[in-house]
Order: structure tokens, then sequence, then C-alpha cells
């Protein structure tokens, strides 16, 4: 009988040390680690202006020179371009004729890049929308004052950043016009100069900087 009654009385002992134990209540994140993460998804993000002084060779028989400037919206490895160029080009001889030129256009490019620490090299392929200015002097006259500028443009560019907002801006492309300026002269007794068409494929060099926000 007294067997009988320990066993009775250690039957809850058995019991309750079968039971699991409570699983721990979880612990909210720290403070600190949730701040952290958000800098981190926001510094993965772009958002800047970028302006660039801009050379540009065999478009017509003269160099062009201007700037450009464009704003670009995604991460470092993706983003797009959406911006504008001016630029001019001293006058050269056509017949009896000089002409000086001007060219304006907006552009929008896509560009797929690759980040390392400071440094950033950047590939872009887009387009060109916008017109020519042309301004005649001399002894003859011009067909025409203004012209439309349509061109598919390749893009390559390397960044240094000096800071997470400020940094160096390098980069080399080409155009390839598909409706360019296409324009001819008139001596003083009237007779028409060739046809003047762009060149098949322009060079253009850039530097500026990159300016971001947030």
């Amino acid at each position: 009988m007294t067997g009988i009654g320990l066993g009775v009385l250690a039957l809850p002992s058995v019991a309750s040390a079968a039971e699991p134990a409570p699983a721990p209540a979880a612990t909210p994140a720290p403070e600190a680690a949730v701040r952290a993460e958000r800098v981190r998804r926001k510094r993965g993000r772009l958002f800047s202006l970028e302006t660039n002084a801009v050379v540009t060779r065999e478009l017509i028989p003269t160099t062009f020179l201007g700037f450009d400037a464009a704003l670009a919206f995604g991460n470092d490895t993706f983003a797009l371009r959406a911006g504008g160029a001016l630029l001019g080009a001293a006058s050269f001889r056509l017949a009896a004729n000089e002409v000086s030129n001007v060219l304006a256009y907006g552009l929008l490019d896509a560009c797929a890049g690759k980040k390392t620490r400071e440094h950033r090299i950047r590939m872009c392929i887009g387009g060109e929308l916008g017109g020519w200015k042309h301004y005649w002097s001399g002894y003859g006259q011009g067909d025409t004052e203004n012209s439309q500028h349509v061109a598919g443009t390749l893009k390559g560019d390397y960044r240094y950043a000096f800071t997470r907002n400020f940094g160096l801006l390098l980069g080399v492309g080409m155009s390839v016009p598909a409706v360019g300026p296409q324009f001819r002269g008139r001596d003083n007794f009237g007779r028409t100069t060739p046809v003047l068409v762009p060149g098949p494929i322009a060079g253009t060099l850039r530097i500026g900087g990159t300016f971001g926000f947030g």
C-alpha cells in the first residue's frame, strides 16, 4: 500500500516533466538593427543629377561644344537617364556662305552598371530627339534655317565617387543619326551647292559630375 501511495504522489511530477517547455517569447529586433537595414536599402537606390561638358565630332565639318544634363534614377546595377543637351558649332564655309549651327535635343537612356567600392562602370543605350538651327552669313543664302535631329546612341562611362552624393564622371559615346541636317547654300547667282548631310557616326567625349539626392 505504501508503494502504491508513493506512485500516486509521483504521477503529477512525472506528467509535468513530460510536458514540453513553452517556447520563449520572440523578442523584437533591436531598433538600431532596423534603422541600419533601412539605411542599407536606401543607399542601394540611385537618384542623381548628372551634368557633362560635351565634345562631338563628325556630325558636320566642325566640332560641337556644349553640355548635357540628365536625371538618373534606379540603382547602380540598372538605371534610366532622362535629360537634354545644348551644343554649338563654329561656322564653316559652304560655297559663298558661312553657316554656324546650334543643336538641341532631349535624351533617354537605359543603363546597366557594375559598382565596386568608389568605382562604377556603366553602359547605356538610348536615343536623342531634337532639332538644329542654322545661321547663315555671306554673299549667298541658305535653303533652310531649321532641321530635325533623331539619333540612336551607345555610351559608356566611369564614375569615381568622392562622397556618397558627389562623383567625377568620364564618358565616351557614339550616335548614329537617323534624321539629321540636310541643307545646302546658294551663291550670289542663286546656284545651289551639294546637299550637306551628317556623318554616318558621330563620336562624343564627356567630362562632368554626379550629384546625388537623399
